[in-house]
């Protein structure tokens, strides 16, 4: 291997784990209140700490660094401080693109309580009901995706016991497709690509072993040899390593699906530990010396 390409996979190593940082939205909820303090007028920054603090309020304790620059491009308008104040939260950060939304001619009727953009919507809804994550996608484009896959699993025969999206941006939906085995319940998510508000048909699957073909003979293989197997990788975690390989015109390399599967380990590990204390040790029943003389004339107590 190359010096280049290991340099190549470190940078990808590195950048993949910078992304999943999690930042104490408490911590970010109080700087955020100072400066809106000082900066009334910066709509961005008002519109970022409203939600964070709705998140607080729901006891979302951290929000991905990923997630944060995400809901920064979208609540993003010209002029604002929020690159510069939050930058040790977000990164170097390029200003964002302004999109411009052209009218349809054919729509002849406006619905004036439709919510324009949809990827914001669902930000909001996510901030102020605590039962709802974040989402940062469009919810008719992920309903396409759904969409798509299910067809695609319906036309091999190969339909599952459930399909739902576990996470998504505006470039991939990533679905879980769940099948009950006699040996439980075996699981594998399909990444779907997003272009302009439409969705590509998807083409692999990932599991434990991987990125695979999604085909017949590979589905059916899989849920085979894995059959009752949990699921060692995370939704978030493709989605992450997806988005920074289409922003480099790349495939996933193997360092960030170890990445993957590493975080989907301990992710795990925080769900067996969850409700212990941490550093607790209990000492051992203590054992009697002698043992006492037991009579049928005589009770203890």
């Amino acid at each position: 291997m190359s010096i280049d390409k290991i340099h190549q996979l470190v940078g990808s190593l590195a950048k993949a784990v910078d992304e999943n940082q999690r930042i104490p939205t408490p911590i970010l909820a109080a700087k955020l209140a100072r400066y809106v303090e000082v900066y009334p007028q910066d709509k961005t920054l008002g519109s970022m700490s409203r939600i964070i603090d709705k998140m607080v309020d729901n006891n979302t304790n951290f929000i991905r660094k990923a997630e944060l620059k995400s809901l920064y491009g979208k609540l993003y308008q010209h002029g604002t401080k929020v690159a510069e104040l939050l930058s040790d939260e977000l990164g170097e950060q390029s200003e964002p693109e302004i999109t411009t939304y052209h009218r349809d001619e054919a729509v002849s009727e406006i619905n004036p309580y439709q919510f324009g953009d949809q990827v914001m919507a669902n930000a909001l809804a996510s901030a102020f009901d605590k039962h709802l994550p974040l989402k940062l996608y469009s919810q008719p484009v992920a309903d396409k995706a759904m969409k798509s896959v299910g067809s695609t699993l319906d036309a091999w025969n190969l339909r599952p016991s459930s399909l739902a999206v576990s996470d998504g941006n505006d470039k991939f939906i990533v679905i879980k497709a769940d099948y009950d085995t006699p040996k439980g319940v075996t699981s594998f998510y399909v990444p779907v690509e997003v272009t302009k508000n439409d969705v590509v048909e998807p083409q692999v699957f990932m599991g434990n072993t991987g990125p695979e073909d999604l085909n017949h003979k590979s589905i059916k293989a899989y849920l085979t040899q894995q059959a009752g197997s949990k699921t060692k990788i995370g939704a978030t975690d493709i989605l992450t390593a997806l988005t920074h390989a289409a922003s480099d015109k790349r495939e996933v390399t193997a360092a960030e699906m170890a990445v993957i599967r590493m975080n989907a380990a301990r992710q795990n590990q925080s769900e067996f530990f969850e409700g212990q204390v941490v550093g607790l040790k209990v000492e051992a029943a203590a054992k009697p010396d002698v043992a006492l003389p037991k009579s049928d004339d005589v009770c203890f107590f």
